[in-house]
């Protein structure tokens, strides 16, 4: 997530909106975790609808991540 907001131009301290997509198992830790996920990437929102994301690959799992500053 951090390449994902450095690629978008973002600070590490700016408040983001992330949207998840891919694979099933991914998004289901993701959500079961969204709290901790949400704090540690100073996410303001996650939702689980991304499918314009750049994808990446976790232990061979495709994971879609988009992300824009919060307003």
């Amino acid at each position: 997530m951090q390449n994902a907001r450095r690629e978008s131009g973002l600070e590490v301290t700016d408040r983001i909106e992330l949207r998840l997509a891919g694979d099933a198992e991914l998004l289901d830790a993701a959500r079961a975790h969204e709290a901790y996920v949400a704090a540690e990437t100073l996410a303001t929102s996650v939702s689980y609808d991304s499918a314009e994301a750049a994808a990446t690959q976790i232990e061979g799992r495709e994971l879609r991540i988009d992300l824009e500053r919060s307003v």
